[in-house]
């Protein structure tokens, strides 16, 4: 499945979701499977502007691999 498929109606991702409820279990997972935090919303938005502590997950995602 693509972790990056966005919304046609509301332009959103699944991250972008999940940031904004704050699931913090749930970004972690979606970013583990290849979702992008840079992917902006149709206002600009991007799902680690939402939730800035999502910067460190990647990090750690990107030296696992």
């Amino acid at each position: 499945a693509n972790p990056n498929i966005m919304s046609p109606e509301s332009k959103v991702t699944p991250l972008t979701i999940a940031a904004l409820e704050h699931q913090r279990h749930l970004v972690e997972l979606l970013i583990r499977f290849g979702a992008c935090p840079t992917i902006s919303t149709q206002d600009g938005t991007t799902p680690i502007e939402i939730m800035p502590e999502m910067q460190q997950w990647v990090a750690a995602e990107a030296s696992m691999h």
